[in-house]
């Protein structure tokens, strides 16, 4: 089946997957969209433009589907980002390993006997893939331990903040009229929860809080992003401070978290 992705910008794309490699991925999008027209004359299909392929299909992208198509689920073809990969195979329903680790980074239909070279062009690429799949990881380890945190002391709300481990929680909710949860520790559940720093990290990235919210969401509770400008360090609490001593403020991410309140038993009560 020919497909043509078209985009808001942009030149339309056209790929083809064989139909014997779709009918092995019955559950994917594109088979889904295929299906109907396998006994009728239909050869192409068009794919109307959606944010998701605007904002993360690259040249090589036709390639990267055909290969996983094809039967090599693993391979991440040279100029693909893996944050854009894992985009794009979310969107057409193409499910990856659990452990992004385990992709080959770098595969090329033509094969390149030029290592230095090679090594050379995808180099900032697999360290960038490596720091994507570490706040992925680092994005679990922070979940877990929102959780843990609302397990332990149940409320209607929270604000989780995110931050470094040398800001100090301590003189922070000083300044605040809510005073914040950290996210993160500093000491033995680093290995669990990961450390402030870690949580901090993966919270810079918009893909990551978006998915953190899905996730939180899939556990019945909502959750909303805010950047804001927060009192790091300053005079408050400190007898006899300097007169020059000034406040000293950053920017720091925060999480309201909120319990909503069960439906009415009416409405749960079968019709």
């Amino acid at each position: 089946m020919q497909f043509r992705l078209k985009f808001k910008k942009g030149a339309d794309v056209t790929f083809e997957i064989p139909d014997e490699q779709l009918k092995e991925h019955p559950d994917t999008m594109l088979a889904t969209m295929a299906k109907p027209c396998w006994k009728g004359k239909t050869k192409s299909l068009t794919i109307e433009p959606v944010d998701v392929a605007d904002e993360n299909w690259c040249d090589e992208m036709a390639a990267q589907v055909q290969l996983y198509y094809a039967g090599d689920e693993l391979a991440l073809v040279d100029g693909v980002e893996l944050k854009e990969w894992v985009a794009v195979a979310d969107w057409l329903l193409l499910p990856l390993v659990e452990d992004l680790g385990e992709l080959r980074f770098g595969v090329d239909e033509e094969e390149d006997d030029d290592e230095e070279e090679d090594d050379a062009g995808t180099f900032a690429r697999d360290i960038r893939a490596k720091a994507y799949i570490k706040g992925r990881a680092d994005l679990r380890k922070g979940v877990a331990h929102i959780k843990t945190k609302m397990r332990g002391k149940p409320s209607a709300k929270y604000e989780f903040g995110f931050l470094m481990d040398s800001d100090s929680l301590e003189y922070i909710n000083k300044c605040l009229p809510t005073p914040l949860v950290l996210v993160g520790s500093k000491y033995s559940g680093s290995q669990t929860f990961g450390s402030p720093t870690d949580n901090y990290m993966w919270s810079q990235d918009a893909t990551l809080r978006n998915e953190c919210v899905s996730m939180l969401s899939a556990h019945g509770v909502e959750g909303d992003w805010k950047r804001r400008s927060i009192e790091l360090s300053g005079a408050r609490g400190v007898e006899f401070a300097p007169m020059d001593l000034e406040s000293v403020r950053g920017f720091r991410y925060v999480l309201s978290v909120s319990v909503p309140e069960a439906e009415p038993a009416s409405k749960r009560r079968r019709a």
